[in-house]
């Protein structure tokens, strides 16, 4: 983020995306004589943006920018960008912006999709900009504190095309998305033609005006922009996909995700992001069915080849697309004979919070070796470039793995408050067939506009439904307060998914009317046992606040668990959060190590009965130095001899 700034900072600027003119029927707008410049950006080679206007303002790519054809100009996030002629705005009373957007899913924040002005000792210095966290557009005769801003009040959908319009006329400022107004600002006193007195030599496509901000990542097409205002009919005119585009834009959108290597139910959309509907057919249904449920072949067989097709349909037109899919044998099971411990060590040091790995000595979950010498085993890139909270998840079928965190950076902040009202609405997550090769890091969306954090999430595997469940603590602040500023207290939500890449909407899941964090579970004889961390302060009212609340259901997503116990810990430590619980290797025991925060981290407690409710702390213990919530996860001996070789 921009350091100059304080967060959250009121950014926005006027934008949209229209349809590539060679796919679409040529709106009446794009004929009008104030269009100022119009950069289809179909280009497919060289550095060079071709002005379809007829004014001759040709636009240059920087960086990592990939022209793609009719399928737009694709922004890797790294740099690229357009960089505009100079002085556009120069002598306009009035405007209209339009472009075409489609935002990557692991788009990092703050950042501009487009941005017209002038920047001065790394800051916006009088612009006009769009973005899309929340969507929004501003102009501005200065830096942020000059912004005029006209906001829709919520986040723009990632992954999916969206045509964004901007106008403003007569002191009054209109926000469209995809030709539905879904803003209005009366009394903006500043024109386009007041930025810079005319001139404006920082005009990006891409690129933000801040100098600390993030660059675009996803795709652009069809930039437009007019030296009036757009009538109502002329907007929506702009973001109307014929049936024949709809069909094309979302069987070109599909993915059959590590469809090389497929060891469990995989997600097939029944729909599109434009509407479509799609169906599936599969050769081989009973390995793979029309839905995704995967039967794998029994240990010791060949894998399993198997076609899929997709038919998406728009009205009366249809795109069919086929996939060639392999899926795995089962792996054969082996006992569990030792522990991994993920977790972070805090917000005190710079790599505090990242991930960190212990090995179990052997089979004894009470004796630890740090890996890696101390240091991080997987370190953020994405998001705030912190991650807190590491859980790691075994698939059903034994053989993949996944490691999902927080998406928060504290080490330098302090500010508690603000990241519960501006935090991050995604998560981290890498996944793994052997616990030491990572795929790259996710950045993953799961919580709604309406969160202001996203903290702590876990997983546990729903047999009944196929996927996975997971949850995680957000405040929820009200749908007209889309600046977060009112009072309101922490849920524990959940969603599904079946590959940490597409998730259901997000449910409550436990809000007992109180601040409540940092659920984990554990299934014994069909009861899923549930550790919650009370938020409430410890008071004569509260007096089990600040620590660990037991109950249980028989089902998972079920939103009534049964009282066990509370004050779980209580005596044995100050106040605990964070619990992790795992079941003994050797017998029928269980663990429950619960994070004695601004103590001695984390303190484990046994028992072998969850039922009871009853923990006893564990004596004869050595745990890393400084554990903070993560987890326990029980791994075969050859895992753990991996894990010591990969990381001494």
């Amino acid at each position: 983020m921009a350091c100059a700034r304080p967060r959250p900072r009121p950014l926005s600027a006027a934008l949209a995306l229209a349809l590539a003119a060679a796919a679409l029927t040529t709106p009446t707008a794009s004929a009008d004589d104030a269009l100022v410049v119009h950069y289809p950006l179909n280009e497919t080679t060289g550095t060079a943006v071709t002005d379809a206007s007829g004014s001759g303002r040709t636009a240059t790519l920087v960086g990592d920018a990939a022209p793609s054809g009719a399928q737009g100009l694709r922004l890797g996030g790294a740099g690229g960008h357009v960089k505009l002629p100079d002085h556009l705005l120069r002598g306009l009373t009035e405007v209209s912006v339009s472009v075409r957007v489609r935002i990557a899913p692991d788009q990092p924040t703050p950042y501009f999709i487009w941005g017209l002005g002038n920047s001065s000792s790394s800051a916006g210095n009088g612009y006009l900009f769009t973005t899309g966290d929340g969507y929004r557009t501003s102009i501005a005769t200065g830096d942020w504190s000059t912004e005029q801003t006209t906001s829709a009040g919520r986040d723009l959908a990632r992954g999916v095309w969206k045509t964004l319009t901007y106008t403003l006329g007569g002191r009054t400022a209109v926000l469209y998305e995809d030709g539905v107004e879904v803003a209005r600002r009366t009394g903006v006193t500043t024109t386009p033609a007041d930025i810079g007195g005319g001139s404006t030599t920082a005009n990006y496509l891409g690129r933000s005006l801040y100098s600390g901000d993030r660059y675009f990542k996803g795709d652009l097409r069809d930039f437009r922009l007019y030296s009036r205002v757009l009538s109502a009919s002329e907007v929506r005119e702009l973001g109307v996909v014929p049936d024949a585009e709809r069909a094309r834009r979302d069987a070109d959108a599909l993915v059959v995700w590590d469809a090389d290597d497929i060891r469990g139910n995989i997600t097939l959309p029944a729909a599109g992001p434009h509407g479509t509907q799609v169906t599936w057919r599969s050769n081989k249904p009973s390995v793979i069915t029309p839905t995704g449920e995967v039967r794998r072949p029994a240990h010791g067989t060949s894998p399993e080849r198997v076609k899929l097709t997709a038919t998406v349909r728009s009205g009366q037109q249809q795109r069919v697309r086929h996939f060639e899919t392999t899926v795995r044998p089962l792996p054969r099971r082996q006992d569990y004979q030792g522990y991994l411990f993920g977790y972070f060590t805090g917000e005190g040091t710079a790599t505090g919070e990242q991930v960190h790995f212990a090995a179990s000595r052997g089979d004894n979950a009470l004796k630890w070796d740090e890996l890696n010498r101390g240091a991080p085993v997987l370190t953020s890139s994405l998001g705030d470039k912190g991650v807190r909270d590491p859980f790691v998840i075994r698939s059903p079928e034994g053989d993949k793995f996944y490691l999902i965190a927080t998406d928060l950076r504290m080490y330098g902040n302090g500010n508690w408050d603000l990241v519960q009202r501006k935090g991050s609405k995604h998560i981290e997550v890498w996944e793994s067939t052997d616990l030491v090769n990572w795929s790259q890091q996710r950045h993953v969306r799961v919580s709604p506009d309406t969160a202001g954090n996203t903290w702590a999430p876990e997983a546990y595997y729903d047999e009944s439904i196929g996927a996975y469940v997971v949850f995680w603590a957000s405040k929820i602040y009200a749908e007209n307060d889309p600046e977060h500023t009112g009072n309101t207290y922490n849920k524990m939500l959940y969603a599904t998914t079946r590959d940490f890449r597409t998730f259901s909407e997000p449910r409550v899941w436990v809000d007992p009317g109180h601040s409540v964090i940092d659920s984990t579970v554990i299934e014994h004889d069909g009861v899923y046992y549930r550790y919650t961390k009370d938020e409430r302060s410890n008071t004569s009212t509260a007096p089990c606040g600040k620590f660990i609340l037991a109950e249980k259901s028989a089902q998972l997503r079920g939103t009534s668990y049964d009282f066990v116990a509370d004050c779980v810990g209580k005596g044995a430590i100050r106040q605990g959060e964070g619990p992790t619980v795992f079941k003994s290797n050797t017998g029928q025991k269980w663990y429950l190590f619960i994070d004695e925060f601004g103590g001695r981290g984390y303190v484990p407690f046994e028992t072998t009965d969850l039922a009871s409710g009853r923990w006893t702390p564990s004596t004869d213990y050595q745990l890393p130095s400084r554990p903070r919530h993560g987890t326990v996860l029980p791994v075969t001996a050859a895992e753990l001899d991996r894990l010591r070789g990969a990381f001494p």
